[in-house]
């Protein structure tokens, strides 16, 4: 072999080395990203939603419900129980009948749902089914306050956010991990 064919077998092994370093490297930082976004976006989302039922509530001077749901583009949705996890869906309705029950007389007002991955869900005090804002503002229901935590595992760690809702019915999203009282 002569030199310039060694010289330029050698840059080839240097440029292949360094190509897979960089997809070593960046593969699992982009899925982070991707991961990390996703978490954030599906906690704004329900964030957004428990402000529409509050504002929604004081506007109309009527109770407004915000349910669980897994049916949230069929032409009939309905409230899902307290298993159900709130990125998979929910429905923020006028509720002028059972409370956190969408009947004939009751006004849809939005649906919506987490779009990405979310690895885990969790509630405290405990699972709820739904939470409905008072006209004056307060929540009422089966939990007078509520902690949605919503993570997801990046290559190290995990990723999570918590929506904190008040006995006021003020939401927040909080970056520690746990609301502050």
């Amino acid at each position: 072999m002569t030199a310039a064919v060694v010289a330029r077998s050698a840059k080839w092994l240097l440029a292949l080395a360094l190509l897979g370093a960089s997809l070593a490297f960046g593969v699992p930082l982009a899925r982070d990203f991707a991961v990390r976004t996703s978490v954030a976006a599906g906690a704004d989302a329900l964030l957004e939603a428990f402000h529409l039922a509050r504002t929604e509530a004081l506007a109309r001077n009527v109770s407004v419900t915000i349910c669980k749901s897994v049916r949230t583009r069929d032409a009939g949705p309905a409230c899902a129980g307290s298993d159900a996890e709130w990125p998979n869906g929910w429905i923020v309705f006028v509720d002028q009948g059972a409370i956190g029950t969408i009947e004939t007389a009751d006004k849809v007002i939005a649906t919506g749902q987490s779009v990405g991955p979310i690895d885990a869900v969790s509630e405290k005090p405990a699972p709820t089914a739904f939470i409905t804002f008072n006209p004056v503002g307060p929540i009422s229901g089966p939990t007078r306050s509520l902690e949605v935590h919503i993570s997801s595992s990046l290559s190290r760690g995990s990723f999570e956010r918590v929506i904190c809702l008040s006995l006021l019915g003020r939401a927040h999203v909080s970056k520690s991990g746990a609301c502050q009282a």
